[in-house]
């Protein structure tokens, strides 16, 4: 794989040696599912049920999410949305200061997959 696509992954918190991996090596199947995140649900169902403070839905979009980071390789957002997890999962709703740097992490994957 490409050096600098390698770098622009760990960049945005994606492990891109072991995320290709589960793909067999094989770059144009991991590419193509890593633009289908946009499309993925689970971020927007998040921020909407934290927004409502549903915080029992907030909990099951992060988990959701969690495991869609975890299966691409998205070390970085797996981690908060973990964090984000157990959290929720305990009735901790003292939410906001550990969404705003998953919100980010999301966003950093999101400006790296716009440059594909």
């Amino acid at each position: 794989m490409d050096e600098e696509i390698l770098k622009q992954m760990s960049e945005a918190g994606i492990d891109g040696e072991n995320a290709l991996k589960r793909f067999s090596g094989n770059m144009a199947i991991f590419k193509k599912i890593l633009l289908k995140f946009p499309n993925d649900k689970s971020y927007d169902a998040l921020q909407k049920a934290l927004d409502a403070r549903n915080y029992e839905e907030a909990e099951r979009a992060c988990h959701t999410l969690k495991g869609v980071a975890g299966n691409m390789g998205m070390t970085a957002l797996f981690e908060l949305c973990a964090e984000l997890h157990t959290a929720l999962h305990n009735g901790n709703q003292e939410v906001d200061a550990l969404f705003q740097p998953m919100q980010r992490a999301y966003r950093e994957i999101l400006d790296f997959i716009d440059t594909l």
